[in-house]
């Protein structure tokens, strides 16, 4: 990555890019400091909370470290109309037959190699909010497929992260809300467990 570390830090990424992997930007330069706690993240498969202001570059770090390792990106923005059906997935209608859709965190957990970005994480609903809280806890991150329904013997589908696999968030705030007054419109105070 550029930089002069007196530690070493062995990071392990895969040998060949998937279509998911981002380009990497030659010109781009590495700020040491968040580089390192990024791949010291990595490494141990925390989640991580990349919080500032629009522009410093939260999201392009965590793309550029993954171009270099060659791991998938899973970038998840949080707009307005990101509902829970697109998180989890949902029955549809397929060739006249019901079928069940993944939707983008099921299809990201699994995919070996993937870093999942939440991005502008501070902007979610809170009703799409709780379909992530149980996937931020390092000791059970798993998804429960409420939407299948439970099969015959009474149990719901889960999805575990792959564990080659890392959660990321980007936010402006820390989601306990804006005390700059440079986010107050667009952001929202989130569940403090989150």
């Amino acid at each position: 990555f550029g930089l002069d570390l007196k530690d070493d830090i062995e990071v392990v990424g895969f040998s060949t890019p998937t279509k998911f992997t981002p380009t990497v930007d030659p010109g781009y330069i590495f700020p040491k400091d968040e580089t390192r706690v990024l791949l010291l993240g990595l490494v141990n498969k925390d989640r991580m909370l990349l919080v500032g202001n629009s522009g410093v570059g939260k999201t392009s770090i965590i793309e550029q470290i993954a171009a270099r390792l060659n791991y998938s990106v899973f970038k998840i923005s949080f707009d307005g109309h990101l509902t829970r059906n697109d998180l989890v997935g949902e029955w549809v209608v397929k060739k006249g037959d019901m079928t069940y859709q993944k939707g983008i965190l099921p299809v990201a957990m699994s995919a070996q190699g993937s870093i999942i970005i939440l991005d502008e994480w501070d902007t979610i609903n809170a009703d799409t909010s709780f379909v992530i809280q149980r996937l931020l806890q390092r000791e059970d991150g798993r998804l429960l497929l409420l939407e299948k329904g439970a099969d015959d013997e009474g149990e719901i589908e889960t999805n575990e992260l792959h564990p080659d696999n890392v959660i990321t968030a980007t936010a402006n705030t820390c989601g306990q809300g804006d005390d700059t007054g440079l986010y107050a419109h667009g952001t929202r105070v989130q569940n403090y467990a989150q």
